[in-house]
């Protein structure tokens, strides 16, 4: 047999190899093996080991900070489109409020409008609140939006019974005016008192607690 050749490629452990078993006899699968386990951990140990393993967290982390931004970007443009909606929504439910009090107020002072004209106002008003309530119903909670469909609810009930009360007469009629006015002074106002505390919640954070 060929006498062994020490093997000088720097490997230690290779080396050890060739020095115990003859050539005809080395087992070339576990010398590569160990020679590729050796190559892999100098890498890993050097710099550029490193490099590489900053590399592939480093595409992990962006990836993940696009994912987070893209989310904030888009939560930040309904929040948006949340406030422009509440803010033009209770806007006309005011301005309902009122024009509905000042039809069912019982007086009237001088220079001041007609019923008729009171009436083609808050048709406006109502209908210029249900066409933004339509448009931004899936836009905020669900609990704000039962409080709007409770307003309009009301609303309509209080001009049906200030309707009914100009068609009879004596105490009935009475009766019908007292019931439009307590709707117009007192229920509106307070389901349009939830309605601002639970926009001021969501468009502020705020944490209001309904006095109703």
């Amino acid at each position: 047999m060929l006498d062994m050749v020490p093997c000088e490629i720097g490997l230690h452990g290779i080396c050890g190899y060739f020095d115990h078993y003859p050539y005809g006899h080395m087992n070339w699968t576990n010398c590569t093996t160990r020679f590729v386990i050796e190559a892999a951990v100098t890498v890993v140990g050097s710099g550029l080991g490193t490099t590489v393993v900053g590399f592939f967290f480093q595409r992990k982390l962006d990836r993940e900070l696009e994912i987070q931004k893209a989310f904030l970007t888009r939560t930040s443009r309904v929040h948006e489109r949340q406030i422009d909606a509440l803010m033009k929504l209770y806007r006309d439910l005011d301005k309902a409020q009122g024009l509905f009090q000042r039809l069912t107020s019982g007086s009237r002072v001088a220079g001041e409008v007609s019923d008729d004209e009171y009436h083609r106002l808050l048709q406006c008003a109502v209908r210029s609140a249900q066409d933004t309530f339509s448009e931004c119903h899936l836009l905020i909670p669900s609990l704000l939006a039962q409080q709007c469909d409770a307003f309009f609810a009301t609303l309509f009930n209080g001009q049906l019974n200030l309707q009914c009360a100009e068609m009879v007469p004596g105490n009935e009629r009475a009766e019908l005016f007292q019931d439009a006015r307590d709707t117009a002074f007192k229920q509106m106002p307070a389901l349009l008192q939830q309605i601002e505390n639970d926009a001021r919640s969501l468009i502020h954070g705020e944490q209001v607690k309904n006095s109703v």
